[in-house]
C-alpha cells in the first residue's frame, strides 16, 4: 500500500502481482464523471487482464495425463511441464531427446565421432520402436507450451553385469532430460515413476548402468537410493568406456 497526491487530491494506490493489470486507485475526495469513467475503465482492464493471466495458469492442466493419473510442474526457468505414458507413436520424440540429452551431456568427454555414431544405432526412431515393442515402457515429459519433448524414462528387462536371470530385476535403461530443465522435479518425477512400475510388475531391484564419470548422474542416483554392484565395458561407436551398474532394492 502506497500513499501520495495527485491533482491536490489524496489517494491510496494498491499493486496487484506483477504482470497483472493495473495499478488500482481508490480517490478519497469526490471526482468528475470522466475520472470516474476513466477509473472504471482501468478496473475493467484490470479484470480482463487477471482473467486472461488465470486462463493462461489453466490452459496446462487438461492436457497431463499419465495413464490414469496427471502431473504438472514448474521447472526453475518457469517452465510448465507436463508427463505422460508413451506410445509407439512417440519414437520420433523419445530419439531427439535421446540424441540431444546424449550429446550435451557426453560432448567433450567422449569421442565426438563415436557420439554420432552412437546416437544413430541407439537414438534413432527405429531403435525405440524396437523397445517399445519389445515390451519396455517409456514415460514423455513435454513442455506445456507448444508440448515440445524434453525428458524421458525407458524401462525393459535387465541384461547388464550383476542382474539376475529369474526376472526379478528391471533395467532402468534410460532417463534423460534436457539441461535447461535440470532442478525443476523432472528427474525426481521420472524416477518416482520408474520406481513405481517395478514395485507394481513385482520386481526386487530396479537396475541402471551410467558413465562412471557422469558425477551428477552417479549423486542422483545415489540420492534415490542406488548402490554399485558392477562394473562394466560400455561401447559408445568404437570406442569402450568404463560404466557402473547401480542397483536399488524395491521389495
Amino acid at each position: 500500500m502506497t500513499a501520495g497526491k495527485t491533482h491536490n487530491r489524496s489517494f491510496t494506490a494498491t499493486q496487484p502481482a506483477p504482470g497483472i493489470g493495473r495499478t488500482f486507485i481508490s480517490i478519497v475526495q469526490p471526482v468528475s464523471n470522466t475520472r470516474k469513467r476513466r477509473l472504471i475503465d482501468g478496473v475493467v482492464l484490470s479484470a480482463l487482464s487477471v482473467a486472461t493471466w488465470a486462463q493462461r495458469i489453466r490452459c496446462c492442466q487438461p492436457c497431463c495425463r499419465l495413464g490414469s493419473a496427471s502431473q504438472s510442474n514448474w521447472n526453475d526457468s518457469g517452465m510448465n511441464w507436463t508427463m505422460r505414458r508413451a506410445t509407439i507413436a512417440d519414437a520420433d520424440r523419445l530419439a531427439l531427446i535421446g540424441s540431444a540429452t546424449f550429446l550435451e551431456t557426453f560432448a567433450g568427454l567422449l569421442d565426438g565421432d563415436a557420439i554420432v555414431d552412437h546416437c544413430a544405432r541407439e537414438h534413432s526412431s527405429s531403435a525405440y520402436r524396437r523397445h517399445l515393442d519389445g515390451g519396455a515402457q517409456a514415460w514423455l515429459v513435454e513442455a506445456c507450451s507448444g508440448m515440445a519433448p524434453v525428458g524421458f524414462s525407458l524401462l525393459g528387462s535387465s541384461n547388464l553385469p550383476g542382474s539376475i536371470s529369474d526376472g526379478s530385476d528391471i533395467e532402468l535403461k534410460r532417463i534423460y532430460t534436457l539441461s535447461r530443465f535440470h532442478g525443476g522435479g523432472i528427474g525426481s518425477a521420472l524416477m518416482q515413476q520408474a520406481v513405481g512400475l517395478a514395485e507394481r510388475n513385482g520386481h526386487r531391484r530396479l537396475l541402471l548402468g551410467v558413465y562412471a564419470g557422469n558425477t551428477r548422474a552417479r549423486a542422483f542416483y545415489a540420492k534415490n537410493g542406488f548402490l554399485q554392484i558392477a562394473d562394466r565395458r560400455f561401447r559408445v561407436g568404437d570406442h569402450d568406456y568404463d560404466d557402473v551398474v547401480l542397483a536399488r532394492r524395491i521389495s
